[in-house]
C-alpha cells in the first residue's frame, strides 16, 4: 500500500546465462540478489562451461537463493531458451553472467510496470564501463512510451538485453532467440517484438556493460555465419526498419576497416 492506493509488486524471474564466465558470475548473482525490489527469483544457465566446474562451483555456493540449471552447450540463446522454459513468474529479465545491475534496476522496472500496467516490453539504460557516452541526453527520471521504435532507434541505442525486462507469456515461438546465431540473436528477438508491441523506456542508468568481460573475448572474430546478417530479410522489413539495419551494417563495414579485420 502506498498513499492508500494499492501497489502492483509483479513476480519477476531472472535469467542468467553463463560460459566460462567464473570471473564475473558472483558479482552477476550477487548484483540478482541485492536488488531492492525482491519478489523475484534467480535462475543460473549453465551453457555447458568447460572450466573445470569453477563456473558451477560459484552457482551452486549460493544454495537456496539461486535455482541452478546445467545443460550441454548450445549458446547464450539456448540457456536463455531454457530459463524462460523454467521460469514461473509473469516477467522475465535478463542479465548475462558478465554484466551488473545496480541495486534499484527491478524497482525502476516496477516503477514502469505499475505506470504502463498494459504493456509488455520494458527497458531502463546503462553505461559502459569504460565511461564512454551512450545517449544524447541524460534524463534519469524520464519514462516514456515508443510506439516508433524503429524510427527512434536510428537515433539512439535503445534497447540492451541486461537492461530488458518482458512479459513472459510473449516470449514463446516465434518470439525466442534464435540458437542457430550468437552474434545479435538478442537484438533481432527485440526488433521481432517491436513490430508488434510498444517499448516502455527508463533513461535511468541501472546496469554496467563490461567491455572486458571474457564473455566478450572473441568479438574481433567476426562469424558472418553466426551473425544476424546471415538471417536478415530486408525484403520483409518496414520502412523504418530497413533504414535501422542500413544504418548497423554500414556501422559493421566501418568497424572492419578501421580494425582491419
Amino acid at each position: 500500500w502506498s498513499k492508500g492506493i494499492m501497489r502492483y509488486e509483479p513476480k519477476v524471474t531472472i535469467i542468467i546465462p553463463v560460459y566460462n564466465g567464473s570471473n564475473f558470475l558472483a558479482e552477476a548473482i550477487d548484483a540478482a540478489i541485492h536488488q531492492t525490489y525482491k519478489n523475484i527469483e534467480i535462475l543460473v544457465v549453465n551453457d555447458g562451461s568447460t572450466d573445470d566446474g569453477r563456473s558451477e562451483k560459484i552457482a551452486l555456493s549460493y544454495g537456496s537463493k539461486i535455482t541452478y540449471y546445467r545443460k550441454e552447450n548450445g549458446g547464450v540463446s539456448s540457456a536463455r531458451n531454457r530459463g524462460i522454459l523454467e521460469s514461473r513468474f509473469e516477467y522475465v529479465a535478463f542479465l548475462d553472467g558478465d554484466d551488473i545491475w545496480y541495486p534499484k534496476h527491478l524497482e525502476v522496472i516496477s516503477n514502469m510496470i505499475n505506470l504502463f500496467p498494459e504493456e509488455s516490453v520494458f527497458a531502463t539504460s546503462f553505461e559502459y564501463s569504460d565511461g564512454r557516452n551512450v545517449y544524447r541526453k541524460f534524463e534519469p527520471s524520464k519514462i516514456i512510451k515508443i510506439n516508433n521504435y524503429f524510427e527512434c532507434s536510428i537515433k539512439e541505442h535503445l534497447m540492451w538485453t541486461s537492461t530488458v525486462v518482458v512479459r513472459r507469456n510473449i516470449l514463446m515461438k516465434p518470439f525466442v532467440f534464435n540458437e542457430a546465431i550468437s552474434m545479435g540473436e538478442d537484438m533481432l528477438l527485440w526488433n521481432e517484438l517491436m513490430k508488434l508491441y510498444s517499448l516502455v523506456k527508463s533513461y535511468s542508468i541501472t546496469s554496467l556493460y563490461r567491455l572486458d568481460a571474457e564473455n566478450r573475448s572473441n568479438v574481433n572474430k567476426y562469424n558472418m555465419s553466426k551473425s544476424y546478417l546471415s538471417v536478415l530479410n530486408l525484403d520483409t522489413a518496414i520502412k523504418n526498419e530497413k533504414i535501422y539495419y542500413k544504418k548497423l551494417i554500414n556501422e559493421k563495414i566501418k568497424y572492419f576497416l578501421v580494425k582491419g579485420d
